[in-house]
C-alpha cells in the first residue's frame, strides 16, 4: 500500500506542476492500477488485495480534500516511508476460527484469539508498531474483538 500511495502522490503532484491540472482518483488513477498490474516492472501488484489498493488511493484523495479544506489544518500529503512510524493494512473478505485468520492473498495465520468473535467478521485491520508486532483487528457484525498474532503463518 505505501508503494501505490508513494507513487500516485509522485504521479499526482508531477501532473499538478505540469499540466497545472488535478487527477481525479476514479477517472485517471484507479485505471492506472490495472495497467501497472499488467505491466512487466509492477507486475507483482497483482499479488496484493485489488480492494486495499484503490482504497489506498481513496485515501490519498481524501488527505488532498483535508489539505485543500479552509476549515481543516491539515499538512500537504508526505510521502511514507518503511521506517519509524505505525503502519497499517485494511481489508474485507476475512475468515477467522478459533486459533487462526485468513486474509485475502496470504497464508493462513495462527493467532490468538483473546475475545470470542460474535457474528460475521465485515473486515480487519492489520496494524504493524513501531516494535514490529502485528496487531489484527477485527469489525463483526455485532461487535468488535481484538486479537494478537503468535507467528506470522503456519
Amino acid at each position: 500500500m505505501r508503494f501505490v500511495w508513494n507513487k500516485a502522490l509522485a504521479i499526482r503532484t508531477h501532473w499538478y506542476k505540469v499540466r497545472d491540472q488535478n487527477l481525479s482518483p476514479r477517472k485517471h488513477l484507479k485505471p492506472l492500477l490495472a495497467v501497472a498490474k499488467k505491466s512487466r516492472r509492477y507486475g507483482w501488484l497483482g499479488e496484493a488485495d485489488s480492494i486495499a489498493l484503490q482504497q489506498t488511493i481513496i485515501n490519498l484523495d481524501i488527505a488532498f480534500q483535508n489539505f485543500f479544506n479552509p476549515k481543516l489544518q491539515a499538512r500537504f500529503p508526505q510521502f511514507k516511508s518503511k521506517y519509524g512510524r505505525k503502519s497499517s493494512y485494511h481489508c474485507t473478505s476475512v475468515s477467522a476460527g478459533d486459533n487462526w485468520i485468513k486474509v485475502p492473498n496470504c497464508e493462513l495465520n495462527k493467532a490468538k484469539v483473546h475475545r470470542e468473535i460474535t457474528g460475521k467478521i465485515k473486515s480487519i485491520t492489520l496494524s504493524r508498531e513501531t516494535t514490529g508486532s502485528p496487531r489484527p483487528a477485527s469489525n463483526t457484525s455485532q461487535s468488535l474483538s481484538m486479537m494478537v498474532l503468535n507467528s506470522q503463518s503456519q
